[in-house]
């Protein structure tokens, strides 16, 4: 086949991308079983401490809202920032081409353009408006799980003062579930990171 120069850099270029989105997604799989494994190491340090029944539910119930309160703010930031690259995408564009056959069908040559700009300029709104409304209820979840997680933990701790100091979490208790907590919160930064990054390599392919 004759390839032109402009094909050939475009060949190129998706050899180049499908070997970073191989990368990409090996460097998170690696990164996902070290954040695992850190997991586990706390819990296995919580563990050590002889926790009653009602301090390891705690622990469980503190973390299940953590990673619901962490998932929903990187979902929705997530959204915030892949929004307007979609929009502009080539992709997207290409998309609002494929016009109804209907259209194409018409003869008048004058009408027919008329009817192309316009349900280009219906689904580019209707687009919008989805993408929107996504974003935005992804925003109400986030702050629903916010407020949820910072009140049971302001509950959490004020019952903590009201047990008896041997019926309390140890020091050593607390801070294996701070450092869990924190690192559930670096696990959902670093897998929407590494989605961000495959969501411009594949908006860059197409």
């Amino acid at each position: 086949m004759d390839y032109t120069t402009a094909m050939e850099l475009t060949i190129e270029n998706l050899v180049k991308q499908g070997f970073m989105h191989q990368r990409i997604e090996y460097d998170c799989r690696i990164a996902l079983v070290q954040y695992h494994c850190v997991d586990e190491m706390l819990k296995r340090q919580y563990l050590i401490e002889n926790p009653k029944e009602n301090q390891i539910q705690l622990f469980k119930r503190i973390c299940k809202l953590k990673y619901e309160e962490a998932i929903t703010k990187y979902h929705f930031n997530s959204l915030k920032q892949c929004i307007p690259a979609h929009l502009a995408s080539d992709y997207f564009q290409n998309q609002l081409m494929g016009k109804p056959s209907i259209i194409d069908s018409v003869q008048d040559i004058t009408v027919r353009k008329k009817l192309s700009k316009h349900y280009i300029e219906v689904a580019e709104q209707t687009n919008a408006d989805i993408m929107i409304l996504a974003r935005d209820t992804a925003e109400g979840q986030m702050h629903q799980y916010q407020k949820q997680y910072n009140m049971e933990i302001h509950q959490a701790w004020q019952h903590e003062k009201m047990f008896p100091f041997d019926q309390r979490l140890t020091p050593t208790m607390i801070h294996m579930m701070r450092k869990c907590l924190a690192n559930i919160d670096t696990r959902l930064e670093y897998i929407y990171k590494c989605k961000a990054q495959l969501f411009q390599l594949n908006t860059n392919v197409l």
